[in-house]
């Protein structure tokens, strides 16, 4: 299995999870259960919002999801140093059940 396949694994598991669970230390341990170590090293961000109502293009992305990362020990820094690229999409749901944020972390 490559890092590769693994990242879309640990984004497929944290699928499962509302936001609200997705605590510092739970995130930590799925890493560390999946083989990768925290902070991780260098990376290709993807980030999946998946809502009830789409939002216009440039409110996709927010500093505060790479603060909270880098905060709680996920990435060393949200700098060009550990982020290669960022892409982010979105995908329409129909029930506030279904919302989520995905973060994949595809490594180089």
């Amino acid at each position: 299995m490559n890092d590769k396949t693994k990242a879309k694994e640990i984004s497929a598991a944290h699928r499962k999870l509302p936001m609200s669970e997705l605590e510092s230390a739970a995130i930590r341990q799925h890493l560390a259960a999946n083989g990768l170590e925290t902070p991780l090293q260098k990376c290709d961000v993807r980030i999946i919002n998946r809502r009830t109502r789409l939002l216009d293009e440039g409110n996709l992305l927010t500093k505060h999801h790479f603060d909270r990362l880098t905060e709680i020990g996920v990435l060393s820094d949200d700098s060009k140093k550990y982020i290669n690229s960022i892409t982010t999409t979105q995908e329409k749901v129909k029930t506030n059940e279904e919302e989520s944020l995905i973060i994949e972390f595809i490594f180089l």
